[in-house]
Order: structure tokens, then sequence, then C-alpha cells
């Protein structure tokens, strides 16, 4: 067996906060297609869409620097679980989303979902060490990497297959009820 997956085998810690970190970036993409695509059925514009990348990009790469100071210095289990809920909080907003009036909701959900995933990304990281041994670190550290990448594929993916099938609201639902 692989080192990766001997440490997601092993260590049931290290594998919950993995899985929690899968459900977490897995949220933020499996809403991602569905909004892209209903924000111009709604607003017969791109622009929107637009705006919604730009303030995710914007508002992760503004707070990096600084959510990384916040897991030093607080409890990380808190921190994680504060962004959290504000990204089950930012998700359940899209649900107003509902025509051109009220397309500036799905700023403000993705600015909080933003928010969250950039407090819960460093947190996450800098608990690794309490959860593995020193021995186990540079795997953990590979396979955690990836949680990002695979979430990125496998979330947009199946957040744009289920909007397809059911409805981008169907999608917020799912994300919603993955990060309760």
């Amino acid at each position: 067996m692989s080192p990766t997956l001997s440490v997601l085998v092993r260590n049931r810690d290290f594998r919950n906060l993995f899985l929690a970190e899968l459900v977490v970036f897995g949220a933020d993409w499996f809403v991602m297609v569905p909004l892209l695509v209903l924000l111009p059925q709604l607003t017969g514009s791109g622009v929107w869409g637009a705006l919604v990348l730009a303030v995710d990009t914007g508002t992760t790469a503004l707070l990096l620097p600084y959510a990384g100071t916040v897991a030093d210095r607080f409890d990380r289990r808190k921190v994680m679980m504060a962004a959290n809920l504000a990204a089950l909080g930012g998700v359940l907003l899209l649900l107003g989303v509902r025509g051109a009036g009220t397309a500036w909701l799905a700023l403000v959900s993705i600015a909080v979902v933003a928010v969250a995933k950039a407090f819960y990304s460093p947190a996450a990281q800098a608990a690794l060490p309490n959860v593995l041994d020193p021995a186990d670190l540079a795997a953990g550290n590979a396979v955690a990497g990836s949680a990002w990448g695979t979430m990125t594929v496998v979330g947009a993916s199946l957040g744009g297959i289920l909007s397809a099938a059911a409805g981008a609201y169907a999608s917020f639902w799912v994300a919603a009820a993955a990060l309760a």
C-alpha cells in the first residue's frame, strides 16, 4: 500500500480532516458551475458570472495572507467550524437568486463562501501536524494538497451534471446539505 493511501487508512483523525476538506472545497465548486449557468439565464448577461469569478478569486487572494495568522493564533478546529458554517450560510443565500433584481445576492453569497474557504484552508493545513505523526507528515501533506484540485474537477462536474438534470437550485440544496 502506498504511503499516501496508508496514511488515510490508518489515521482516522487525518481521514476526517481530509474528508471535511473535500466537502468544503466540493461545495464551493458544486455551486459554481450551476451559478455561472443560472446568472446569464436570469439576467441576460455574462457580466454577473464574471463578477462572481472576480469576487471569488479576489476575496480569497486578499484574505489568505491574514487567514494564516488567524489559523496560528486561534483554535484551528473552531476556525474550521466557523468557516464551514459561514460557507453554509453563503450557499443558502444562493437560494434567493431568483431574477435579475436579486443577482447581486450571488456576489454576496460567493464572497461569503470565499471568505470561508480563505480561512478554512490555512487552518486545515496548519492542523496536519496535530493529527499526523512526523513520519506521516509528507504523505499527509501530499494527500491534503490534492483536495482542492480533486474537488475542482469532481465538484464542478457533479454540480454541472445535477444542475443539468434537476436545476441549479437542486445543486445549491445538495451543497448546503453536504456542508451541514
